[in-house]
């Protein structure tokens, strides 16, 4: 569990994020604007960070979609997920 909370708390740039969850930057960029996914808070730096947990919410889209689900029901499953 504190590996988890760990896990949660670090921040990845999003090509890190597209890499380990087996999407493209595109792709996210695309569940931000429909609301998949949240948009980071933007830092000083100007570099966007995400946390590991987006990953897995874009791992449980992906899965989902494989099952046969559009993204509008995905979005409806999503809130019952987190």
């Amino acid at each position: 569990m504190a590996n988890d909370s760990i896990k949660n708390q670090c921040k990845i740039t999003i090509g890190h994020l597209s890499k380990i969850s087996g999407v493209d930057v595109g792709t996210v960029l695309y569940y931000q604007r429909i609301g998949l996914i949240d948009k980071p808070m933007t830092p000083p730096t100007r570099e966007l960070k995400y946390s590991y947990k987006t990953a897995e919410s874009i791992k449980f889209i992906n899965h989902a979609q494989k099952l046969g689900f559009n993204l509008k029901e995905i979005k409806s499953l999503m809130i019952y997920w987190q």
